[in-house]
């Protein structure tokens, strides 16, 4: 039995799976990335409003009463809130869930469907026992569909769990 084609049709499935995983994971990477951009921007604008608020209440302060006294520092308040919010949300936008785990996913599925088993083309026939290395290549292709399928059901759940 050849399993040349076997071998091939190994490759080029976990190739396909390992690119559609990859592109999900970029997309979410790029996704992050411009929220933690967004984010980033307005962080600059309420801080440029904090300075300013704190310049003006320097100044004015001698001529407000106590009502406007309280008026600006609840207003400067209201902005060191918004601010520390924006920088939770960029803390915690530096820190994305499932990346890494999908990169490790990735790699393991490369090793066992990808690199192993092009290690092994052109398959000597009178080398090896054909129908031994069919199970062990089976049973690694198997083991890395595994992975990425517990690897996107994790995910799903974590994604759905949030809502």
């Amino acid at each position: 039995m050849d399993l040349t084609s076997l071998i091939s049709t190994i490759i080029t499935s976990t190739a396909a799976l390992v690119a559609i995983i990859g592109g999900f994971l970029v997309s979410r990477v790029i996704s992050i990335s411009g929220e933690q951009n967004a984010e980033v921007k307005k962080l600059k604008e309420i801080q440029e409003k904090v300075r300013i608020q704190k310049k003006q209440q320097a100044i004015v302060s001698l001529t407000l009463d106590d009502i406007g006294k309280r008026l600006m520092e609840a207003e400067l308040i209201s902005l060191e809130e918004q601010e520390n919010k924006h920088k939770q949300i960029i803390e915690n936008n530096s820190k994305p869930e499932g990346v890494f785990s999908g990169l490790i996913v990735l790699f393991y599925a490369c090793v066992v469907g990808i690199i192993y088993p092009s290690m092994l083309l052109p398959y000597p026939s009178e080398m090896y026992n054909d129908e031994l290395t069919k199970r062990f290549l089976l049973f690694w292709f198997y083991s890395g569909l595994i992975v990425i399928f517990l690897y996107l059901f994790v995910q799903l759940k974590n994604l759905t769990k949030n809502l």
